[in-house]
């Protein structure tokens, strides 16, 4: 806990999006894997929680650092479940040597794989391999292939292997094609099952050579894959509770060093705050939240520094909230998708498919992500660091015109399948459901510490921002095209002189009619500049105005605060709000960034692609001009954040 009868400082970050993270076997990360930066991370708080001990400053507080939003990103682990049915771990696992096969020579387990070693005469091609047959039959009935993972060492030579399935009583028994192992890798050995196989008596894996050598192979891993639909096959699971926990247990092994620092935090005495954003909302199930404790949890029985931790007390320390974190005193917290109409949700407390509560309903940008952003990574994995999204569209397309005209071309099924789904889920549109106001004062325990009717109006302030979106959008491109109708304007009453000097000479000049049109031309172009201010105001910063709103709903109920800090935008912002006379200090609206590499050049004239950034609040300093800090990792230690002035 911390001092000062429970005031913690406050650390607030947002956008790290974890995904799959690093693939232990091949060493290489996900091509939709956008963090990094787990070192960097687990530094960053390491340096924090030394501060809290040492620093006068700091008064011995705790830290609460509040994950505000998109910390995991949920629609990017496309990545198939699959269930271990031998690790070699301890030992053999009753994995033995197929003895009649010529090349056999031994078959033992050590340093957490099976290894086999194998003599080829060279004479023909010689096999070996090892088999394992459980005192019962296994059940593949609801599986769609059977996998193992084999390394071959730097000098084997043309060397293949394949799995065998033995079935029970009148089935015939089925193996995998031949696969040419690389010398020096992993490689995996992969088994389709049909739909008609039940039963298994004996998996049998098996290695050929025509070239004389002896091999010493190792076997790791094998394991089983579900059978998927289509749909999930290409786009990876859905999004129920089940689902979402495993996805979540998936980023947990891509992301070992990130849940051990959050474990050694957390054992610290430390406070993990989550506020679930667009891409992690699967964050709303209890499963996943469950989740997340064990996987800290996990992580932190695998640091030795932590042997007798308080698991208890590390639960204890981690806080889900729904929608907004509420610090009373210092700051609003919320991650802001809920003002954008691509990413808004009907009921962000309760955001489940009306007639199938056991999913989550999806706005726009989540569909957009699943069926198109993660094709293209794959493609051009910086794809979603180049903000706005439509510069990379612009960008890919001058810089490969043809590639990208034959990508759209050969997918364009995938393309009318997403639209096809975002369609016949109803998310084109923003759902607009003005019941969810009604029914705020019944859910009080989903408000993470405001009251009902405050929460109600800060919903209402997005509902009326989404809802009028088709109106905002018709009129900036009514005013859009009038202004490009008076800048045409202003253009033809300019030049119209000057032809007619060219024809008439200067004393045929028409000098009345002359003094007329430029007259008009700079009463023209005043109107187009009106236009165009009102054209900015409408394009004018979502965040910022919803910002403005919801500084004066708090103080409307009395919970003003100085601070209301925002994410989702990745773009690092300090902007002062109106002063509201009633209070005797300034509001700030601060948007946080993103821990993920931003590729932009307004960003980048000032700022480094990979930029840390966070908001730190100490109790007592919170009435200045907020400080947006950076973690410089070479420095280790924090460092202000360059911002320009684009007003």
């Amino acid at each position: 806990m911390g001092d000062d009868n429970g005031v913690y400082n406050l650390l607030i970050v947002s956008d790290l999006h974890l995904s799959e993270g690093l693939d232990p076997a091949s060493g290489k990360f996900s091509p939709r894997e956008d963090f990094f930066f787990d070192g960097e991370f687990a530094r960053f708080l390491a340096y924090h929680a030394r501060l809290a001990d040492g620093e006068p400053r700091y008064r011995g507080r705790r830290w609460k650092l509040i994950l505000n939003g998109d910390a995991f990103c949920f629609l990017q682990v496309v990545a198939r479940p699959r269930d271990l049915l031998y690790t070699f771990d301890r030992d053999e696992e009753g994995w033995q040597l197929l003895a009649d096969l010529p090349a056999g020579q031994r078959c033992t387990a050590a340093n957490g794989s099976l290894r086999l070693e194998a003599a080829f005469g060279g004479q023909s091609d010689q096999q070996a391999g090892v088999a394992v047959q459980p005192p019962g039959s296994m059940d593949f009935s609801h599986s769609a292939r059977l996998c193992a993972r084999l390394y071959a060492p730097p000098e084997a030579r043309e060397v293949t292997a394949a799995l065998r399935l033995i079935p029970g009583p009148d089935q015939a028994e089925r193996q995998s094609p031949w696969v040419s192992l690389k010398p020096g890798q992993w490689s995996a050995v992969t088994l389709e099952l049909p739909k008609e196989c039940q039963q298994a008596q004996a998996v049998q894996l098996r290695v050929a050579s025509r070239v004389a050598q002896s091999v010493t192979f190792c076997l790791d891993e094998v394991w089983t894959e579900p059978r998927l639909s289509p749909r999930e096959e290409k786009y990876g699971l859905g999004t129920t509770a089940e689902e979402a926990a495993w996805k979540l247990r998936t980023c947990g092994a891509g992301h070992p060093g990130f849940f051990r620092a959050l474990a050694r935090f957390l054992a610290a005495g430390h406070r993990v705050v989550y506020v679930k954003g667009n891409h992690d909302v699967d964050v709303y199930w209890p499963l996943v939240q469950e989740t997340f404790g064990d996987l800290v949890v996990e992580a932190a029985g695998r640091c030795p520094d932590l042997a007798g931790a308080d698991e208890a007390q590390i639960r204890a320390n981690i806080e889900f909230c729904p929608w907004v974190c509420y610090e009373p005193g210092p700051a609003y917290i919320e991650h802001g998708n809920q003002y954008e109409p691509a990413n808004f949700f009907r009921d962000f407390l309760e955001p489940v498919l009306p007639d199938d509560p056991q999913r989550l309903e999806l706005p726009l940008g989540s569909f957009f992500v699943r069926y198109i952003f993660n094709f293209l990574e794959t493609i051009h994995p910086w794809a979603d660091n180049v903000k706005p999204a439509s510069r990379y569209i612009t960008q890919a397309f001058k810089q490969e015109p043809l590639r990208m005209l034959g990508i759209i071309v050969d997918n364009l099924g995938t393309i009318l399948q997403a639209m096809w789904e975002a369609f016949r889920k109803r998310a084109i549109v923003p759902r607009v459901d003005r019941s969810v106001l009604a029914r705020m004062a019944a859910r009080r325990g989903l408000l993470a510490g405001l009251p009902p009717e405050a929460m109600r109006d800060v919903a209402e302030v997005s509902l009326n921002w989404v809802a009028g979106w088709w109106r905002r959008i018709l009129r900036t491109l009514a005013l859009g095209g009038l202004s490009f109708v008076l800048l045409i304007a202003v253009v033809v009453l300019l030049f119209q002189p000057l032809l007619d000097l060219i024809r008439r000479g200067l004393t045929h000049m028409p000098w009345l009619t002359t003094v007329a049109q430029l007259a008009g031309s700079v009463l023209l172009f005043a109107v187009r500049r009106l236009v165009e201010r009102k054209v900015e105001s409408e394009t004018e910063d979502y965040l910022l105005r919803a910002a403005r709103d919801v500084a004066c709903i708090l103080t409307r109920h009395g919970l003003a605060v100085p601070y209301l800090i925002f994410g989702h935008t990745h773009n690092t912002e300090v902007v002062r709000l109106p002063r509201q006379p009633e209070l005797p200090y300034d509001q700030w609206y601060v948007n946080t960034g993103t821990w993920v590499q931003v590729l932009s050049e307004e960003e980048q004239l000032i700022r480094d692609r990979k930029q840390f950034t966070f908001v730190e609040i100490v109790p007592g300093e919170e009435l200045g001009r907020p400080t947006l800090w950076q973690w410089n990792d070479d420095a280790g230690r924090p460092a202000p954040v360059l911002l320009l002035n684009q007003g």
